[in-house]
């Protein structure tokens, strides 16, 4: 079954590689990607992180995808409309060295528990946090890239332009 979202389609898994610009695998672990859903109306929906293995590689399956989602709901229902009224075009990053350590500090200080959906990805909070202390997105550019999810894909492989610092 597929997941619809307003012409919006889950794939069933992501292969997200870190490249060069001459399509050279770049073999980074622990580099930190999300992936942006565009709401039409309130705020979008920020689904991440997807950490690269030693291959520079990071799958994601769409029911990581649907963690998510269930995570930011759990932050503030009211924040967010209906992720089926979201824009069938996203937005595949790095996140930010500023946006990794908000985030580090949000969840030592604010939201210092698992939220809904997060546990289906993660056993603890510190093991969360740690994803995200152990990032190596410091030392490389990333350029991000926007994808059209309106067709149905059981598998999407994409790669990031990345170059080492």
């Amino acid at each position: 079954m597929e997941f619809l979202l307003n012409g919006l389609i889950f794939p069933e898994e992501i292969t997200l590689r870190l490249e060069d610009v001459s399509h050279q695998p770049v073999q980074v672990p622990d580099v930190l990607l999300g992936i942006r859903i565009f709401a039409m109306r309130k705020n979008d929906f920020f689904l991440q992180p997807f950490v690269t293995d030693g291959d520079g590689v990071a799958i994601v399956k769409k029911r990581d995808l649907l963690a998510e989602v269930a995570a930011h709901y759990d932050s503030g229902l009211m924040d967010y409309v209906e992720v089926e009224s979201a824009q069938p075009t996203v937005e595949i990053r790095a996140i930010t060295e500023a946006e990794i350590a908000k985030i580090i500090h949000a969840r030592t200080h604010v939201w210092k528990s698992l939220l809904r959906g997060e546990a289906d990805r993660w056993s603890s909070i510190e093991q969360l946090i740690e994803v995200y202390r152990r990032a190596a997105n410091a030392k490389l550019s990333i350029s991000s890239l926007r994808k059209d999810w309106g067709v149905r894909a059981a598998h999407c492989n994409y790669a990031l332009v990345t170059q080492i610092l």
